[in-house]
């Protein structure tokens, strides 16, 4: 057996099992998020998907990047769970601070989504370079 495929079947089921594993913690977040950050029922609009969209990438983001920072499946599970919780407080943060943002989007309007969007990006860009070092 080539020493290539030896490498492969030997890090594949690691990679997959950290990948399933913050899959697994990414869902719980958005899980939490929809949960937590309850939108009007009229917000299954454009406004409503671009908030829903920014929550689902602001939450994958940091830990994508976790993933190259951590080298145990405990590492991945903590720092996973401390990333979810950071970036909900965050998102709510942001809604505080671009409170006329976060109402018009609540109402429909996409340039509030927008703005909240691009606040939601700049913080997982940000958290997820602290993870890196």
């Amino acid at each position: 057996m080539s020493p290539e495929f030896q490498a492969f079947a030997s890090g594949f089921p690691v990679t997959a099992l950290h990948a399933a594993a913050s899959l697994v913690l990414w869902a719980a977040g958005v899980s939490l998020y929809l949960a937590l950050f309850k939108d009007p029922p009229s917000a299954i609009n454009a406004a409503g998907a671009l908030r829903l969209c920014s929550a689902l990438i602001g939450l994958a983001m940091p830990l994508a990047v976790s993933l190259t920072a951590s080298a145990s499946l405990i590492e991945i599970g903590l720092w996973g769970l401390v990333l979810i919780l950071v970036q909900l407080l965050g998102f709510r943060l942001i809604d505080l601070c671009f409170a006329r943002s976060a109402e018009a989007a609540a109402q429909g309007g996409t340039e509030g989504a927008g703005v909240i969007a691009a606040a939601r990006f700049a913080a997982a860009l940000i958290v997820s370079a602290a993870v890196a070092g």
